[in-house]
């Protein structure tokens, strides 16, 4: 099973120095990081293969906005790491973490692993949070 967990914070780098730089006001900003979340999330499903029920677009306090992942599947699919380069392609200066967990990988055999996005690279990296499951999670000894 494979299963996905996380967040990521839309951020948009040459619309936010317009907006630092008094070239764009606010409202604008906000805007575009609006519509590149919008888009995101009309594309999802067909484009990435992550159904509607697992993609939520956060619209939260002071501006913030925030795409959450949480779902699964019975194996291993591409969508999570291409809905990132998405991202990072749509967004630049966004950034977040999915943890990931896949019974059939055995390079990350009982173990979480966490894709990050952050300066506009995605990295596959050891989770130290939740791992080794068998210990941390399971009620194994």
């Amino acid at each position: 099973m494979f299963i996905y967990h996380g967040w990521i914070e839309i951020e948009h780098q040459d619309y936010f120095q317009k907006w630092i730089d008094v070239q764009i006001a606010y409202p604008e900003y906000r805007k575009r990081i609006l519509e590149i979340t919008s888009n995101l999330k009309e594309i999802a499903e067909e484009q990435f293969d992550i159904p509607e029920t697992d993609l939520r677009i956060m619209d939260g306090t002071n501006g913030i906005v925030t795409v959450h992942l949480s779902g699964g599947r019975n194996h291993f699919h591409y969508g999570v790491a291409e809905l990132l380069g998405w991202i990072k392609e749509n967004a630049p200066m966004s950034h977040g973490l999915v943890f990931c967990r896949d019974d059939e990988n055995d390079r990350f055999d009982n173990k979480y692993w966490v894709m990050r996005l952050a300066k506009n690279q995605i990295q596959e990296l050891e989770d130290s949070y939740l791992s080794p499951i068998d210990k941390v999670i399971e009620n194994k000894h």
